[in-house]
């Protein structure tokens, strides 16, 4: 398994993660999924940014989950709910 594979599979844990409002727990891996990124893809990749994105949201008073959750699986996915 590569780094970014590694990196996909925390960041989809920590996106259920901060679903569930387990957002201490989602940061910490959000924290890691950015530091991998950052090594391995660099500051300006889109995966990077993405993972910027989701650790600010780990913050709750700069939160706003579903903004972030349609811009992740798209309009599609909150329709269904």
């Amino acid at each position: 398994m590569s780094h970014t594979e590694v990196a996909d599979a925390v960041s989809n844990l920590g996106v259920c993660l901060y679903l569930q409002l387990r957002l201490s727990e989602a940061r910490a891996l959000f924290l890691r999924v950015l530091s991998i990124r950052l090594k391995v893809l660099g500051e300006s990749h889109p995966d990077t940014k993405e993972a910027q994105r989701w650790l600010h949201a780990c913050i709750p008073e700069e939160s706003e989950p579903v903004d972030l959750v349609a811009a992740r699986f798209g309009e599609r996915t909150l329709r269904h709910r």
